[in-house]
């Protein structure tokens, strides 16, 4: 595990900044993220709650759960 005064240097170097901005958002990490761990063929694991409910929102949540997993695996296998 990394220590946090070494995360958080890399998190505000200058590099890091112009690349991803003062506002670091999963949105904008995680793709570099899975790119790095397929090149490296490292496992990742995205820990979402899962949705059990009947009702039409959770429905739709699961749908867009499955889909978002698929899109994932097929982009980085």
């Amino acid at each position: 595990m990394m220590p946090f005064w070494c995360l958080r240097a890399i998190l505000h170097s200058s590099k890091f900044s112009e690349q991803y901005g003062e506002r670091i958002t999963g949105s904008r990490l995680t793709p570099d993220i899975l790119a790095l761990a397929a090149k490296n063929h490292i496992g990742v694991t995205i820990i979402d709650p899962v949705v059990t409910g009947n009702d039409t929102s959770d429905i739709l949540k699961q749908e867009s759960q499955q889909k978002i997993q698929s899109i994932i695996e097929a982009k980085y296998p």
